[in-house]
């Protein structure tokens, strides 16, 4: 019984949405328009890509581009001074000096903070 009720129901509601077409909206009834109208707001609303979510990625592409120009110039900044440290001995030296607080035996290190 209630199989035929169920069935019942859903004859009811198609009957409404009929009538509500047949009444109303005359466009609603070029199924062509239905379809492009409903595929138009999956894809902008409901699709796991919509439309909100492509702008985030495109945002996101952005800033990763610019992630990636500042490792390229640090990598260039870093083979300079590589470069630099393995063919000056002087520059080695001070680089250790300062980076790494590292002294000789007769020095003392004074360290200057800017706070």
């Amino acid at each position: 019984m209630t199989e035929s009720r169920h069935q019942g129901m859903e004859h009811e509601f198609i009957a409404k949405i009929k009538r509500y077409v047949e009444k109303h909206h005359r466009w609603l009834k070029n199924k062509y328009l239905v379809t492009t109208g409903v595929f138009v707001l999956w894809m902008i609303l409901i699709d796991s890509n919509n439309v909100y979510i492509q702008i985030s990625r495109v945002f996101q592409i952005k800033d990763l581009n610019k992630d990636i120009a500042y490792y390229e110039r640090e990598i260039v900044l870093t083979n300079k001074e590589k470069k630099a440290l393995f063919q000056n001995g002087e520059y080695l030296e001070k680089f250790v000096r300062e980076r790494y607080w590292m002294k000789r035996d007769d020095e003392e290190v004074f360290i200057f903070s800017d706070k």
